[in-house]
């Protein structure tokens, strides 16, 4: 079962763990058809699989097998001296990956989230321990709701995975990744993402060595079906997770220093690296520069894009013309929230600044190409903008 798991790609996930399957587990479990611990290790793939590819499926909450297990993790809990540590860390996991998002009952959570930060605080470099700590931080980053009743708490030990592998680099890309995906989602979730975490931990500096190291592991010249595969495309899920999170990040921690330019780099590299058959990749990152011209000021954001090479790269792929409509579509978002951004005025942005600003993106020559879509802003933004037609890039032809 394992290996037809690893073949298949969303499509045929949703398509096949419907709530029957679930519920057919239940019942071969019920006729002793099939044993606990075989249907723990086939839901742990499930899970896992869900999970790192962000998949939204509902299937396991209006099963049988899902009562099942909220009953056998309480029981378990309450045995005291008698408790199977192992097994209840396994259902939890299982219970944790199959949700979406949250769980169930105040309850349940209690039990959970203090089981699986157990096992993620192991800090033995011993692979099966590494395999245990990364499901572990896996489950916890897809639990999201219900942590502000103890998060506090809960963010303390996460930094403190963190800042144990900056030093001793104890966890695999996905379980560091997972610690941090739940320290930045569960922060912003309740509104106060810190600047220390920028300050303490580094995360633009983190973010771009990870990235640097996955985008050497990705066959980026993989195509068609094979491209579209799941756990063989692993550390491509990664990329993609990490993106998530930077995507949250930048509306939250104000830009400000060298870390994040090379950041921006990083992901121009990783651009440049997808473009060709993983275009996703590309949009996502476009939707981030978009993201980061709304909702940082003005003098900084333009200077860490310029800086970090993100002009030059859209400016360069729009001259090369080989991109696709999709692609088109967002670099010219990009250029349209450039020049609404340039005619604001920040609270302490004095006209001066400004001046100097426009006078390094005019030298830069980027002052011209943002002038050369005026006109066309006005349609481009109106109410009809999605129905323009599918050849965008034929608006490009004044560029």
């Amino acid at each position: 079962m394992k290996e037809i798991l690893d073949e298949m790609n969303k499509k045929e996930f949703r398509s096949t763990f419907t709530t029957y399957p679930f519920n057919k587990i239940h019942k071969m479990i019920e006729e002793k058809k099939l044993s606990m611990e075989n249907a723990i290790v086939l839901l742990k793939h499930v899970g896992y699989y869900k999970v790192l590819l962000n998949l939204w499926n509902s299937a396991f909450h209006s099963s049988l097998l899902c009562g099942r297990f909220e009953k056998m993790i309480v029981d378990e809990d309450e045995k005291n001296k008698e408790k199977n540590e192992n097994l209840l860390a396994d259902l939890c996991e299982c219970y944790a990956m199959l949700f979406n998002y949250y769980i169930s009952s105040e309850e349940l959570f209690f039990i959970c989230v203090p089981c699986l930060l157990k096992v993620a605080v192991k800090k033995e470099e011993d692979e099966v321990i590494q395999k245990e700590v990364e499901i572990a931080l896996l489950s916890l980053s897809n639990i999201r709701e219900g942590i502000e009743i103890k998060k506090k708490k809960y963010l303390k030990k996460i930094k403190g995975i963190i800042k144990y592998h900056q030093k001793h680099h104890n966890l695999t890309h996905l379980a560091y990744q997972s610690a941090w995906n739940s320290l930045i989602i569960v922060n912003s979730f309740y509104g106060d993402l810190e600047k220390k975490v920028e300050n303490e931990l580094h995360f633009g500096m983190e973010a771009t060595r990870e990235l640097e190291e996955l985008e050497g592991c990705v066959d980026w010249k993989r195509k068609g079906k094979d491209a579209e595969r799941g756990i063989k495309m692993k550390d491509f899920a990664i990329v993609d997770r990490w993106l998530d999170i930077i995507e949250i990040y930048f509306e939250y921690i104000e830009i400000c220093d060298e870390e994040h330019v090379e950041l921006l780099r990083c992901m121009k590299r990783l651009c440049r690296a997808a473009r060709e058959n993983y275009i996703n990749v590309v949009l996502r990152c476009c939707g981030i520069f978009v993201k980061m011209i709304i909702f940082q000021p003005n003098l900084i954001v333009f200077n860490v894009l310029l800086k970090g090479g993100v002009f030059d790269f859209i400016l360069m792929e729009i001259h090369n013309q080989t991109f696709d409509d999709c692609m088109a579509g967002e670099f010219l978002i990009f250029f349209l929230n450039v020049s609404r951004k340039m005619k604001e005025k920040e609270k302490d942005e004095t006209e001066e600044v400004k001046r100097i600003l426009f006078d390094k993106m005019e030298e830069e020559g980027f002052e011209d190409v943002i002038a050369s879509f005026h006109e066309m802003f006005d349609f481009l933004s109106s109410e009809y903008f999605y129905g323009l037609s599918l050849n965008v890039s034929d608006y490009y032809l004044n560029a």
